[in-house]
């Protein structure tokens, strides 16, 4: 991406930012840089999780305005725990406090709030409070936020509300989680328009080697509702691609066996009974989503039943970059960002974009 023309007093990135971001500057422009200066992202989940850490990480080193984080509810703490494993552990504290005391350190430019949330008000923007001031009201909750990313379950139906309502609003929302060596995330930002560098080739009058010219075009993307993926259920219908993986069928084979057994598989702690006991709860539920034998991803499956319930760092630090880098394409509109359901697989070393929904 080439830097975009003007100096930084034309676009109020000057003094300290403009130190501070030099590289980032020269990297994707002025004005990208200044939108992020604009932008307020909330993140939704543990503060103590490597996950969350990381994605806080990336945004604040990249200098966005503004970070909220909002600690869950009890209910939502343990929802997550039977949902998602063991987390592991971030490096920037074991609180929301020392995570934020961090952060500032990392870039003293962008503020850092924390949001403690009460029931379901946090979440909901509606009231709140927080250490030192940091209150969290509806003003200045999650429902200001234009970009939302919660660590959670990525098929959480409990934030199917919030999801709506940062679509209503035109804000972006963003899900995702890790099971052990599989990670993905789920976003919902209704249609978008970013600004893609592109490459063309003009043709010479007389006839010579044409010479290539970069310029800027508009790209249109549009993202299925979260909830109509939540209710995602029928995987003979038209919707679903005949190149699909069904990457996303391991992840609600998942979702349905925590419901069931208050837990995710893992044969490395329960033994091999339990690998056998989630294959067996994924081909009921693949006859019921009307998955078809060929296509039921059992490489996939495999490793969700070894390894779901465990933390495995270096996967969290992966989705956290990834994340982080869809986040900030929402206020930079400098690439289009991913539309679907993102996967990611250690085991192969790949990541892989699944649409479904609506």
């Amino acid at each position: 991406m080439g830097a975009d023309e003007g100096g930084d007093e034309d676009f109020g990135v000057g003094g300290d930012a403009a130190a501070m971001y030099d590289r980032q500057i020269r990297l994707w422009g002025v004005s990208a840089q200044q939108r992020l200066s604009q932008t307020v992202i909330a993140l939704v989940g543990d503060a103590s999780a490597l996950l969350l850490q990381e994605v806080a990480k990336n945004v604040v080193l990249a200098g966005i305005r503004e970070l909220v984080l909002v600690e869950p509810t009890v209910a939502a703490q343990q929802r997550h725990a039977a949902a998602c494993g063991t987390p592991c552990r971030g490096f920037l504290g074991s609180n929301a406090s020392q995570v934020k005391q961090a952060l500032n350190s990392i870039n003293p430019l962008v503020q850092v709030r924390l949001c403690a949330s009460s029931d379901r008000d946090a979440v909901d923007g509606s009231r709140g409070g927080g250490e030192d001031g940091d209150a969290g009201d509806g003003e200045d909750g999650v429902e200001k936020a234009d970009v939302v990313c919660v660590v959670s379950s990525v098929l959480d139906e409990a934030y199917a509300g919030l999801a709506r309502r940062c679509r209503a609003r035109g804000g972006a929302f963003y899900i995702g989680a890790t099971y052990g060596m599989l990670a993905a995330f789920a976003a919902d930002f209704g249609a978008r328009t970013f600004s893609e560098e592109s490459t063309v080739f003009s043709a010479r009058k007389d006839g010579g080697e044409s010479s290539p010219k970069k310029r800027r075009v508009e790209v249109t993307v549009e993202s299925a509702p979260y909830p109509s993926l939540l209710g995602f259920n029928d995987w003979s219908s038209a919707r679903v691609h005949r190149r699909s993986k069904c990457g996303l069928f391991v992840f609600q084979a998942l979702e349905s066996f925590a419901a069931k057994y208050g837990r995710l598989p893992c044969a490395m702690k329960h033994g091999e009974e339990d690998a056998e006991l989630f294959v067996k709860h994924a081909n009921k539920l693949a006859v019921e989503m009307k998955l078809s034998e060929e296509r039921v991803p059992r490489a996939l499956l495999d490793t969700a039943a070894q390894t779901a319930a465990s933390g495995v760092p270096s996967v969290a630090a992966v989705l956290g970059g990834v994340l982080a880098r869809e986040l900030l394409k929402h206020a930079m509109r400098t690439q289009p960002a991913i539309a679907g359901v993102f996967y990611f697989d250690a085991h192969s070393s790949r990541g892989v974009v699944e649409h479904v929904g609506a």
